[in-house]
């Protein structure tokens, strides 16, 4: 038996109609779009991102450079007040100037 043109077995779907095929095109491309000035804003950001990065690696090498002198320097400022105190101490027990010692 055979089946007309026009007979249901076998007949594939209608295509959409071309306003629903525009439609979804235009939504589309509106999230393209939107997607586009995501993307173009997350690129700026990284942008900026990597730029402070390197001022931050430079500023870290910076004081990297410095720490060891600032090291020295309360190293001496430590031992000029641990002399002090000992001289101070041994003023105090030489009793000469106890009455100093307790004001201080």
């Amino acid at each position: 038996m055979r089946e007309s043109r026009y007979g249901l077995a076998g007949s594939r779907p209608l295509p959409p109609h071309p306003a629903i095929i525009e439609e979804r095109l235009a939504v589309q491309h509106d999230e393209i779009q939107g997607l586009l000035v995501d993307n173009q804003g997350l690129a700026a950001t990284h942008v900026a991102l990597r730029q402070e990065l390197e001022v931050s690696k430079h500023e870290l090498q910076r004081a990297d450079k410095f720490a060891p002198s600032l090291h020295v320097v309360k190293d001496l400022q430590t031992r000029e007040l641990f002399e002090k105190s000992v001289k101070m101490e041994d003023e105090c027990r030489a009793g000469s100037t106890f009455g100093k010692c307790q004001a201080r």
